[in-house]
């Protein structure tokens, strides 16, 4: 979604989904917020990923490797 600071927003869509995928990726060990309405639009729901200087770039290519794996488990992706 475009951005330039440390959080990355994956949109998923709908409130349901985003919510599955957020608790698929914490079974996993990846804590990845899912934001819903009314904080965003319906139909605008998104996984919020944080990522800090302490993260290594392990793990955040397990973490992009999680969330493609989860979104194409999901139908998602």
């Amino acid at each position: 979604m475009g951005s330039v600071t440390q959080i990355v927003p994956v949109r998923v869509g709908g409130a349901e989904p985003t919510m599955v995928f957020s608790r698929m990726l914490l079974d996993e060990g990846f804590f990845v917020q899912g934001i819903r309405p009314p904080t965003v639009p319906a139909g605008s729901c998104r996984l919020r990923c944080t990522l800090m200087a302490t993260h290594s770039a392990d793990e955040i290519s397990r973490a992009c490797t999680a969330i493609v794996r989860v979104g194409r488990t999901l139908g998602i992706i």
